[in-house]
């Protein structure tokens, strides 16, 4: 089975250049080091490896049924940037956050605040 760190995550997303490498664990912090970590927002569920979209958007009539919830919240779990990413992980929605197939589409939503959010599914 093909594990997923988040520094392979981050390093393909580098290499892409859909990500830029910031300088702290928490994007809210204003504590940056460069010694400490950086996280993608992204999700794991059935071996694959799901990153939040910042340009896709969907309406309600767009969510399918429900498929899983988050089990384990990486970002301030003391975890090292090495940790391998699991089924049901997701670096920063909260413990029992649900997330939804999006209809016709390979990509899944989570409903946070007032709004749907796009997790777009990768390749690695």
């Amino acid at each position: 089975m093909f594990k997923v760190s988040v520094a392979v995550v981050m390093g393909i997303l580098l290499f892409a250049g859909i990500y830029s490498y910031p300088t702290t664990v928490d994007p809210i912090s204003t504590n940056s080091s460069p010694n400490s970590a950086s996280y993608i927002d992204l999700i794991k569920w059935g071996g694959i490896t799901y990153v939040k979209s910042f340009e896709k958007k969907i309406s309600k009539n767009e969510v399918g049924d429900k498929i899983g919830e988050i089990k384990f919240k990486v970002v301030g779990s003391g975890k090292s940037p090495d940790y391998q990413i699991k089924d049901g992980d997701a670096t920063f929605l909260e413990e029992g956050t649900a997330f939804y197939k999006i209809k016709n589409s390979q990509d899944i939503a989570v409903y946070l605040g007032d709004k749907w959010v796009v997790y777009e599914k990768t390749n690695y």
